[in-house]
């Protein structure tokens, strides 16, 4: 058992925990004289180089260096988090506990039912799969193999109106539990019927391997039902927060993973060797699962790859710019001579689609090419409207990357749409480095917009920016820190205090790990948000902040972001107030507004 609140404990764990067994699951061992020697599975070894130590529960490779304990190996070979890496050896060991913000005995006991309905489903539909001669018939026109689908746990669900539920009952499963897990529902007239019937059906694994949802599609072309649909929300699955795939494909060892939209897709890619596929379970890419993805993959190149439409472009702008603004390398793949992966390997061999997948485009790229998309060069005001956009684009960009890009941009599209290098550069020269006319505008004098190179530091942050991120990170660093102060403070707007959008993200992490209990103190972070850990501890570096004297400045930080908040406004308002297309009605109440800040600053 767990402590007397449910939850695990290292000790607990490894003393339940035999490292030879577990081990041997991942490789053969062999004794020899007080320990075991096997080869070691985290680098091309030929030679045994592995040993195991049964009585000490550690192990040990004398070639490439890794070791520790039981909790170490997993974390390494299944490539979870020093956290899911200690539920999964409970899991193994049968150690009831509670998880993270499971405390509720009642809540617990729930979503543990589910995923136990859940893992008997994924079972049963698997067993209908060998028996139905219409979704194996099915599969092989789809040109999905056996060994395919056993790796997917892919599974038929019965023609029928309560196959499943007649299953469960036969158990003695409580209707209400299986309405909660989101296995059957409820007719008008009061009968429970199946939610998936007559599906080829996909199990839905969270991260460490638990079946926490499905999805089902109908085999029929002419069915008048939806193409596919999906379990409902429940206690353990939330849309938007998994990726399909991401159990197998984090095992990869490509610097690459590629995010498509569907199963097959997925399923397609995997079945060809290009084991780093996940997808999305719909086009729509949120925060959530892009800290899926930097937890995994946080220095491997994410590819997305949804389908060219007009729906799916928008997408895959807003999933890039989500990725990007997490920190991680984004590109974006646009497939030719299908529609998409499942069709074009059907017809190409795996090289072809590497190959494609090499000239992928970056996010400045992409937005190009829609812009010329949107933009054809037919006619003058076509070309403009192409050129101001790209030119607006380059703007944005660091000055690191616009060397490359005002290139790219010109041999690409100049010839085409009537330009030059320095009509791209034009649009930032114009303003770089320079103050607004110092001229009083209703009063109130302009403020300057652009910061020139001498006034940033060697990160690219001015001054006043150096502050406030001292500021973000000294407050952050307090909330890791010191759990408790965080729940203080929790109703009020925190999060909307922050100006930078990493400081941002990494609030949602340690705010997660305050409310869970699963953060205890600044030491405690690396196991629970990794990511987060790596940019504070750098902030801890760089400015020289001690968690242990954060606590003690708690109201200090709270009003100076208060107060950047207040003057990050009257920026937005005075800029608003600049802005010449800004009508002359709106000016006059912008003006009001202002004054009205700087008169509650002062006080």
């Amino acid at each position: 058992m767990a402590d007397k609140q449910g939850r695990l404990t290292q000790e607990e764990v490894l003393s339940r925990v035999n490292i030879v067994s577990l081990i041997s699951e991942f490789v053969p061992l062999k004794k020899q004289g007080a320990n075991y020697v096997g080869l070691c599975p985290f680098h091309a070894d030929r030679n045994p180089s592995l040993f195991v130590s049964e009585s000490k529960g550690i192990f040990k490779c004398f070639a490439c260096g890794v070791g520790g304990n039981a909790i170490r190996f997993i974390e390494l070979s299944e490539k979870l988090s020093y956290v899911d890496a200690l539920y999964n050896l409970a899991d193994r060991a049968g150690i009831k506990y509670t998880r993270g913000i499971e405390r509720d005995e009642q809540t617990t006991r729930l979503r543990n039912d589910i995923r136990s309905l859940n893992k008997e489903t994924a079972k049963f539909y698997f067993e209908q799969l060998k028996t139905s001669r219409k979704a194996q018939e099915y599969l092989k026109t789809r040109g999905i193999t056996a060994d395919t689908a056993t790796k997917f746990g892919l599974g038929y669900s019965p023609d029928s109106w309560d196959a499943l539920y007649k299953y469960f009952k036969s158990g003695g499963v409580q209707d209400d539990l299986l309405i909660k897990a989101g296995l059957v529902s409820k007719t008008d007239k009061g009968n429970l019927i199946d939610r998936f019937r007559d599906r080829l059906m996909f199990p839905i694994f969270d991260d460490i391997g638990n079946v926490i949802a499905f999805g089902g599609r109908t085999m029929d072309k002419d069915a008048k039902t939806a193409k596919y649909i999906n379990s409902q929300e429940t206690p353990i699955y939330i849309k938007g927060q998994h990726l399909y795939g991401l159990n197998i494909a984090k095992k990869s060892v490509s610097d690459k993973v590629i995010i498509v939209e569907g199963y097959m897709d997925c399923i397609a890619l995997h079945q060809k060797g290009i084991d780093f596929a996940v997808a999305a379970l719909g086009t729509a890419l949120t925060e959530k699962q892009g800290r899926l993805l930097k937890r995994y993959f946080e220095k491997r190149e994410i590819i997305v790859a949804f389908d060219n439409d007009s729906a799916g472009a928008q997408a895959t702008v807003r999933g890039m710019e989500i990725l990007k603004n997490i920190g991680l390398s984004v590109k974006v793949f646009r497939l030719t001579g299908a529609k998409d992966a499942d069709e074009f390997l059907k017809t190409h061999t795996k090289d072809d689609f590497l190959e494609q997948l090499s000239h992928s485009y970056s996010l400045f790229e992409y937005k190009c090419i829609l812009a010329a998309e949107e933009n054809p060069a037919d006619t003058n005001e076509h070309k403009i409207d192409f050129i101001n956009k790209v030119k607006s684009l380059f703007a944005q960009l660091p000055d690191t990357d616009k060397l490359v890009y005002k290139k790219w941009v010109t041999e690409k599209f100049g010839k085409q749409y009537g330009f030059g290098e320095d009509t791209v550069a034009g649009s930032q020269s114009l303003n770089q480095g320079k103050a607004d006319r110092e001229e009083p505008s209703n009063g109130i004098i302009q403020r300057r917009i652009y910061i020139s190179d001498d006034e940033k530091d060697d990160s690219g942050l001015s001054e006043a920016d150096k502050k406030k991120d001292f500021n973000e990170k000294r407050l952050l660093i307090c909330f890791a820190e010191n759990p408790g102060v965080y729940k203080t403070l929790k109703n009020k707007d925190i999060r909307g205090l922050f100006t930078f959008e990493e400081n941002r993200l990494i609030f949602d992490i340690v705010s997660e790990g305050c409310e869970s209990g699963e953060i205890k103190g600044f030491s405690s972070l690396p196991s629970f948000g990794a990511a987060a850990d790596n940019r504070l501890a750098e902030a801890q570096f760089k400015y020289d902040i001690k968690p242990s004297d954060a606590k003690a400045s708690v109201s200090e930080m709270l009003q100076k972001l208060y107060n950047a908040a207040k003057d990050a406004e009257l920026d937005r308002i005075q800029k608003e107030i600049d802005n010449p297309s800004t009508p002359k009605e709106r000016k006059i109440e912008l003006v009001k507004k202002f004054a009205a800040l700087k008169k509650k600053q002062k006080k």
